[in-house]
């Protein structure tokens, strides 16, 4: 997922990633079969804002924790925006949408709905999703579908609009990829 968000450009290489020029801090939040807690995921967003982190993405449907909400608060005070997955049931999400995370959907390449795709009150944008080509664990590329790849696509982004005015603040942020995006 880190490709989506910031593969290298401008290089006639492979892919280029959302975030043009932005870096990565990759951090391991989960067990070796891919299983991670909410509060590991909340640490390591604390860890990584401490650190400087602006731009978090967790490829995970994590947008309906509390626990999760309370780390994007804390990453919100420090001028830090939080993106996660919406999830791959194709169910609706009825929670109330916490304001501090940027809850991402899957787009296909007609601009529709994902199949897959969660939606509902707490999704909050959605982005190319379906058949997206980028990095691969372990080099290479491969094409991958999933909300898993929307989120980082949607970090990217955010990534790139901070770094055109760093002052800008949390919901200045939200309001600009809200204001910017086409409503489906």
């Amino acid at each position: 997922v880190a490709g989506c968000a910031a593969a290298a450009t401008n290089n006639s290489i492979g892919v280029a990633g959302a975030g043009r020029n932005c870096m990565i801090m990759p951090i391991r939040v989960t067990d070796s079969a891919g299983y991670a807690y909410w509060s590991t995921i909340a640490q390591a967003m604390k860890w990584a804002t401490d650190r400087g982190a602006r731009v978090a993405n967790a490829s995970f449907a994590c947008g309906e924790s509390t626990t999760i909400q309370s780390a994007a608060k804390y990453m919100n005070s420090k001028n830090g925006v939080f993106c996660c997955s919406a999830g791959n049931q194709a169910k609706q999400l009825t929670s109330v949408n916490f304001p501090e995370i940027i809850v991402v959907g899957a787009t296909d390449s007609n601009d529709n709905l994902a199949s897959f795709s969660n939606w509902g009150l707490t999704v909050d944008v959605v982005a190319p999703g379906v058949i997206c080509y980028t990095t691969n664990l372990g080099g290479g590329y491969q094409w991958w579908s999933g909300t898993s790849f929307s989120s980082p696509i949607t970090a990217g982004l955010v990534g790139l609009i901070l770094s055109t005015n760093n002052s800008l603040k949390p919901s200045d942020v939200d309001s600009i990829l809200k204001r910017t995006s086409k409503d489906l």
